[in-house]
């Protein structure tokens, strides 16, 4: 009943995609700058600074199902800020460093939703840090630049080893060190240098040979705003000015397009949180609240639904070259892609070889009978697929 209860309120949130839908608020106090992760129907939102400049520790869930809030086990420590949740693939919600009274934290939580109990990891061997950018890529976790003690910010990265419960340095950001950055399909996009101008760059990372590759950036300098998946929802050009929009990433072009989301109703703020939930058929299920414009915090909640264009089980078409081919191939993947799994199927949809590629790199298929193929590529959720003749 369960299944079915999700399925059916999918089947209503798609009938008006694209448009924005108020949801109950936030019973928290109002906050900006909080962390969230999502688990089943549930999202979990929690840390943050109130509306009476207090740090906070308490946590709460939202569950799709039933469009309501309830509270959940707080932060066994410190009230804090600036803190980053993700969620991987054993299905429990992780929390990394962020900025308590004392300063700012190396810390690493674990959270599980089915005893509802925290557990603490092994700290970042490092600096505490706070604001940064959360790159998720295959289950492994790279934790990259935000702030030091001072108001410094930093280029490192740092890789944490679920199994092994450790870390270890990476290659560093490059361009300018930066915070509030924002992650779009993997991709780190805008922050604030150390004296919060706002940035637009952006970076791809290729976790594969530990190097980082400029991409196309925002179209205008943002920090502070909230992404998920391929959106990113408002942030702020300055200390003064925050924006509304929501912007759209096209991981084919590498394009933002800020014309096919209408504005946030709430209006303009940085500092918010976003997630999603679900998608059905063409339609995504998205979340975005809470945040800060100038002295006004927010407790409100939000759902969007987004038409996306493509059914929920087509798998987009991509080019390879040459085809037809004898040796190898070469595919044409988004603009951020550094790295991605490829699936070689024979005419019946049999799979013959799997792998991982990196950028640049062709696809051997020497070893193939002449035939008709198709191939699959894959990054993260993202997936491709081209057919492409093989000739003797």
């Amino acid at each position: 009943m369960r299944i079915l209860a999700v399925l059916l309120l999918l089947v209503h949130h798609a009938i008006a995609a694209q448009s924005w839908v108020q949801l109950p608020d936030f019973p928290g106090m109002a906050r900006d700058d909080a962390a969230s992760f999502h688990w089943n129907d549930k999202i979990f939102v929690g840390t943050g600074m109130d509306v009476g400049f207090q740090l906070t520790n308490d946590w709460y869930a939202y569950s799709m199902t039933t469009e309501s809030w309830e509270a959940v086990a707080s932060l066994p420590a410190s009230g804090r800020q600036y803190c980053n949740g993700f969620r991987l693939s054993d299905e429990r919600g992780y929390l990394f460093g962020g900025v308590d009274a004392n300063g700012p934290l190396n810390e690493l939580w674990r959270y599980d939703p089915i005893t509802d109990a925290w557990t603490q990891l092994a700290s970042l061997p490092a600096a505490g840090r706070y604001a940064c950018a959360v790159i998720v890529a295959y289950d492994q976790v790279f934790i990259c630049g935000g702030l030091l003690d001072g108001g410094i910010p930093t280029t490192e990265v740092w890789r944490y080893d679920t199994n092994s419960d450790s870390w270890e340095p990476r290659s560093p950001m490059p361009g300018t060190p930066r915070h509030r950055a924002a992650v779009v399909d993997n991709l780190v996009v805008g922050g604030a240098d150390s004296s919060f101008q706002a940035l637009s760059e952006a970076y791809a990372y290729n976790h594969l040979n530990d190097q980082w590759t400029e991409r196309p950036g925002l179209p205008a300098p943002r920090f502070g705003a909230a992404s998920v998946d391929h959106l990113h929802f408002c942030g702020a050009s300055s200390l003064a000015q925050n924006h509304d929009e929501v912007l759209v990433y096209d991981w084919l072009t590498g394009d933002f397009n800020a014309s096919i989301i209408p504005p946030f109703p709430g209006g303009p703020r940085k500092g918010g949180i976003a997630q999603t939930q679900h998608y059905i058929a063409d339609v995504g299920i998205f979340f975005f609240g809470l945040g800060i414009d100038g002295p006004t915090r927010f407790n409100d909640w939000w759902r969007m639904d987004y038409g996306t264009g493509i059914g929920e089980h087509a798998i987009p078409p991509t080019k390879v070259f040459p085809n037809p081919a004898s040796t190898q191939l070469q595919a044409e993947w988004p603009m951020h892609w550094t790295v991605a799994r490829y699936d070689v199927l024979d005419a019946t949809g049999r799979s013959l070889r799997t792998g991982v590629l990196a950028e640049a790199t062709p696809l051997d298929i020497t070893d193939l009978g002449a035939g008709r193929y198709e191939v699959h590529f894959s990054n993260g959720d993202e997936r491709l697929r081209a057919p492409f003749i093989k000739l003797p």
